[in-house]
C-alpha cells in the first residue's frame, strides 16, 4: 500500500488539493506512464535521456531528481519536449513529492516560454 506524501515527510497540501490520487507515493502503480506518450523505440532524440520509459517512478527518487536537474541545463530542445510529454499526465503528483518537485521547479525555470506553458496548463 502507498503512502501519502505527510506520511513521508513531505508537506500536506490536503487542504488545497483535493484529489488524493495526486498525494500517491510515485511508486505506485497509478503512475505507470502510458505508451502514448512514449516516443518510438530508437529515435535519435530520445536516445540519450535516461529513464525515458520510467521517467515519473525516477523522478521520484533523489538519485533521479537530481540526475534530471543536470541533464535539463544541458539538454536539446527536443529532448526536453519529449520529457515533457512524458510526464506532463502526472505533473501535479510530481509537484507534491518530496524530490521530485524539486525538478519540476527546474523544469519550469531551465525551459523556455512555449515549453513551460506546455508543462503549467
Amino acid at each position: 500500500m502507498s503512502k501519502n506524501i505527510s506520511e513521508r515527510g513531505g508537506n500536506n497540501f490536503s487542504g488545497v488539493i483535493n484529489s488524493s490520487n495526486i498525494m500517491n507515493d510515485c511508486s505506485g502503480d497509478a503512475l505507470s506512464t502510458s505508451s502514448s506518450h512514449m516516443a518510438s523505440e530508437g529515435s535519435l532524440c530520445d536516445a540519450d535521456i535516461p529513464h525515458l520509459g520510467d521517467m515519473v517512478e525516477y523522478l521520484c527518487t533523489q538519485k533521479g531528481s537530481r540526475m534530471m536537474q543536470v541533464y535539463l541545463k544541458k539538454a536539446p530542445i527536443n529532448s526536453i519536449n519529449l520529457i515533457i510529454e512524458n510526464i506532463n499526465a502526472h505533473i501535479g503528483r510530481l509537484m507534491c513529492d518530496s524530490y521530485a518537485n524539486y525538478f519540476c521547479q527546474s523544469l519550469v525555470k531551465n525551459v523556455g516560454t512555449e515549453q513551460r506553458l506546455k508543462v503549467l496548463k
